[in-house]
């Protein structure tokens, strides 16, 4: 199953709070942008979390995929896993660029 997980960019941040798990609180404003990451989720039926792609410069253990991916696992009580892996920015643009390329080079 893939996914897409739009660009954004921040045009109000404001840290309203610290939170006690380190994180922050905040009030933003944002702009969606025409670019995306596309996320693969794929079934594993041996019970493992794994990172086939992407985010190679985060750690395993600092990965919040990962992580929500476990705390889902640990709530859920399932004995599935899943298979996890990411394509970096694409432009929505380039992906109707292609279609209309892919669908010249059909005739």
């Amino acid at each position: 199953m893939t996914y897409l997980s739009p660009a954004k960019i921040n045009l109000f941040l404001h840290i309203t709070s610290k939170r006690d798990d380190g994180y922050h609180n905040l009030q933003t404003i944002f702009q969606l942008l025409d670019f995306y990451d596309e996320i693969d989720f794929s079934l594993r039926n041996d019970g493992k979390i794994n990172r086939a792609s992407g985010n190679e410069d985060i750690l395993i253990s600092d990965d919040l995929m990962i992580k929500s991916a476990k705390k889902l696992k640990q709530y859920s009580a399932t004995n599935f896993g899943v298979e996890r892996g990411t394509k970096k920015a694409r432009s929505d643009r380039k992906a109707e660029k292609k279609k209309e390329t892919n669908h010249k080079q059909e005739y």
